[in-house]
């Protein structure tokens, strides 16, 4: 028996059969792959197309399975606004912040780099501690510097270090608001991931012949 089945913008038309492979299809579309990797969604996701399929030799139960199959896929997906509009207030919230901290990581700096000025013979570990502090500051300007010319346009678009950050917080996101953490919590551990996450992505790049601004 042929089945119809349109939701938003899908419509499938044939035997459940040849709407099978149509519909586990949608998984790997470019508009659902992000969701796709989020564990809980792709395990629910894998457990509903299991109910279509076990459905197959009943047309009707077929189509009304097939289209919570698709509501899930849909209205999960919504969460992809969501993700960026918690994310953009986490950066938000992270820039504020992290100009409280700007003479503080110049401050440790310039006092690591006196000590190599002093009477004494500096140590390794002063010299080592220069080299240190100088990266902190440098990873610190340069996620200022970053974080600066995101807009929520750029980060709904994922520019730049935000790509591979989805990659690795979008489930746990998913998770914390599943678990319904405040938003509060979000914003405190967003903007702790992303200074983490500027920071190195600073840090695994910096030049020997790299300098600070003066602020």
């Amino acid at each position: 028996k042929i089945v119809k089945i349109a939701y938003k913008s899908h419509l499938f038309e044939g035997t459940p059969e040849e709407l099978l492979p149509k519909l586990k299809s949608i998984q790997k579309e470019n508009n659902f792959k992000s969701i796709m990797r989020i564990p809980l969604i792709r395990d629910q996701v894998v457990s509903l197309y299991t109910n279509i399929e076990q459905q197959k030799e009943t047309p009707r139960v077929f189509k009304q399975v097939a289209l919570n199959y698709l509501k899930y896929v849909y209205r999960n997906n919504r969460f992809l606004n969501t993700y960026h509009k918690l994310v953009y207030k986490g950066i938000a919230q992270l820039r504020r912040n992290a100009m409280k901290y700007d003479a503080k990581v110049k401050e440790e700096y310039e006092f690591a780099l006196a000590k190599l000025s002093s009477p004494k013979i500096p140590s390794a570990q002063d010299q080592k501690q220069v080299e240190i502090k100088r990266k902190q500051l440098l990873a610190h300007q340069w996620m200022q510097e970053q974080i600066a010319l995101l807009d929520l346009n750029k980060v709904q678009k994922d520019l730049g270090e935000l790509a591979k950050f989805k990659e690795t917080y979008l489930a746990k996101i998913f998770e914390m608001l599943e678990n319904e953490s405040t938003n509060e919590e979000i914003f405190a551990f967003l903007e702790v991931s992303l200074a983490d996450w500027y920071h190195q992505a600073k840090l695994n790049r910096i030049e020997k012949s790299d300098t600070y601004s003066k602020m």
